[in-house]
This record gives structure tokens, sequence and C-alpha cells, in this order.
């Protein structure tokens, strides 16, 4: 009997329930309306104040970065630094001792003109072979010419004396070989000394004047870096340089392209192609993303290329540019908007979902408890 009363009060709870919500009806609309509106709104402002310019930069690295060593150096605030600096690495001059930017600008200066060398003289004994070789194959051919006769004229030369002297048609071919011999000589040796020992002396010359170069190329390179450091010290001491830095760091990554890309594709070494580096940029500052891009096109080939030098002991490395257009992603009205609509429906819900509880639980208070609510409220 009491299971049966406990049913029928449930019932009519759910059926006073279902009263409460028509007549609330019309106040849940107004409550879902002004919601979403209030919510797109605030959808909006945060679309703006969220907002960030992004955009990927791609190079071309020949070789490639088989050590996986460039990367850690394009990480690096060393990197972050170059962005900030002048075109030939130093920061602006008047900001500067003059003095010590005159040194360190001179000691890039012979810097580069020691790595240009190196890179000439690696390609004139690349290519020494092609003018080389066909020297060596002639000179060797008079000199396989000139053995041949000499073997056959010693062979002759070494018969039995009495038989020679019986046979006149030997003592002619002694004479001709004689005679073959001279000339062959003759040639071997006005060949040797005319165009095979100035080829072999000139190689000979470039191999090492190139190793004297290598050395010149290191000692050079130290003297530009010491000379460069006594200029930055000062500079970094700067508070906005500081910022800038930690700024380029944040908003800066750097990765290469996978060989098998989609979304099943592994992040691992074996899986990345280090013959592309891509260089990602996300930041919230217009002005300074379009500087930042503009300075990563151009200072990351010569900073690549030199440091692949030094990492991999090359003559000769290429950074090229692959995404000269590449600039900041807008952002569209269209994401403005997906982010109006997703908050304002979020918020419409939430409001309407919260007078739901609102009533439900007002409705399901005993009745002495609203009847004094009431009073109170008229008192």
């Amino acid at each position: 009997m009491d299971q049966n009363n406990n049913n029928q009060n449930s019932v009519l709870t759910v059926v006073d329930i279902a009263k409460l919500f028509r007549g609330k009806l019309k106040l849940f609309i107004c409550l879902a309306l002004a919601a979403f509106i209030l919510g797109g709104a605030l959808g909006v402002g945060m679309s703006f104040l969220d907002r960030s310019y992004q955009t990927d930069i791609t190079f071309y690295l020949e070789p490639g970065d088989k050590s996986q060593a460039l990367l850690p150096l394009l990480q690096s605030e060393t990197f972050a630094e170059k962005l900030l600096l002048e075109e030939n690495g130093l920061p602006k001059k008047e900001e500067c001792n003059a003095q010590d930017y005159e040194n360190a600008l001179a000691a890039i200066e012979e810097y580069n003109a020691a790595r240009e060398l190196r890179t000439q003289l690696r390609r004139e004994l690349d290519l020494l072979p092609y003018s080389v070789t066909p020297i060596e194959t002639k000179y060797n051919s008079l000199k396989t010419t000139y053995t041949e006769i000499y073997d056959l004229l010693n062979t002759y030369k070494l018969a039995p004396s009495d038989e020679v002297a019986k046979d006149e048609a030997h003592a002619e071919k002694i004479a001709e070989y004689e005679a073959a011999l001279a000339i062959a000589k003759a040639e071997l040796d006005a060949y040797k000394s005319e165009t095979y020992d100035p080829a072999i002396a000139n190689k000979q010359a470039t191999e090492e004047e190139y190793v004297k170069t290598k050395r010149l190329l290191i000692d050079t390179r130290d003297k530009a870096e010491d000379a460069c450091e006594k200029v930055l010290s000062k500079w970094r001491e700067d508070r906005e340089i500081q910022r800038l830095v930690s700024v380029i760091t944040e908003s800066t990554s750097f990765k290469y392209t996978k060989i098998v890309d989609g979304a099943d594709a592994k992040d691992t070494v074996e899986n990345q192609n280090c013959s592309f580096l891509v260089i990602s940029v996300d930041i919230d500052d217009p002005e300074l993303a379009n500087t930042l891009i503009d300075k990563i096109k151009s200072v990351t080939p010569y900073f690549a290329e030199t440091n692949v030098e030094r990492l991999s002991d090359i003559s000769e490395a290429r950074c090229t540019l692959i995404s000269p257009f590449a600039g900041i992603n807008d952002y569209r009205a269209s994401d403005v908007i997906k982010d109006a609509v997703k908050y304002a429906i979020v918020s419409a819900v939430a409001a309407v979902a919260v007078a739901c509880i609102v009533v439900v639980v007002v409705g399901i208070l005993p009745e002495e408890l609203r009847s004094e609510k009431k009073q109170k409220k008229h008192s």
C-alpha cells in the first residue's frame, strides 16, 4: 500500500515539474537568447585576445644534416640573437664601441674571405682530375711506348755475339730500335717537362694551398668569434634585447620534414628528411611576426651553411629558401564566427541548464518552505 502511494506521489511530482517548465517557457527562451548574445560577444572577444600569427618557412639543405647537430644550434639563443642583428652579424654601429665594432667587422670580412677562398680551392681540386687525368694517361702511354722499345732493343742486344755477326738483319733491327728509342725518349722527356710536370706541380700546389686555407679558415673564424663576442657581450646587457630573445625562442620551433607523413607517421630520427628544414613561427604580435619572418628568411641560409660546414668539415654547404612567399596567416572572419558560435551555444545551454535546475529545486521544496519565502518576499 505504501509503495503504491509513493509511486503516485512520484507521478504527481513529475507532472508538477512539467507544469512549472511550461509556465517558464518564455523565461527560458529569453534567458537562452540573452546568454546566446552575451556568449557570442565573449567568443569574439576571446578570439581576438587569443589571436596569434603563424607560418612555416621551409629551406632546402645540401648536404642534409645527417648528424642532426644543426637543430640544437637553431634552437639556441645564439640563433635568436642573429635575428636581431644587422646583416653583417653585428648590432647597429651607433650602439657599439666604435673601435670594437671596426675590429669585429674586419674580422668577419677576413673570415668570409677565407671561407670563399677555401670554397674556390675545393672547386679547383674537384675539377683537377678532369684536366690532370688525360695528361697522366698520355704520359703513361709515352712511357709505355718507350719501355716497350727499350725492352725490344735490349732483347736484340743480348743475343749471342756470334749470331749477330752472321745476321745483317739483326744488326739493322738494333739500329732501327735505337733510332725509335731516341725518338720515344725525346717525346717522353719533352712531354714530361712541358706538360706533365707542370700539371702535377700545380695539383700538388693546389692541394697544399687548400690544406693551408683550411687552417686559415679556423684561425679567422676563431678571431671573428672573439671580436664579435666583445661587441655582443655589452649589447646583451640591454633588457629589451633580453626580452626579445626570450620571445623569439618561445615563438619559433624547428624540425625536419617527415619521409613518411600522415596521422600514423612516426616522429623518429629515421623518419626525418634532413634535407628539408622547417621553421615555424607562432606569435601574437603582427609587427614582430612580420619582422621575424623576414629575418629568418635572410639570416638562416648563412647561419645554416657556416655551421653545417663546420660540423661536417665539408668545403661548401647550401641552404636555399624554398618558401619565399611565406607570411603570417591572416586570422579570418570564419575563425571568429566559429569561436563566437561556440561560446554562444555553450552559454545558452549553460544558462538554460542552470535555470532548469533552479526551477526543479524550487518546485520540489516543501509547500511550507515556499510559503515562507513568498511571505518574506511580500513583507
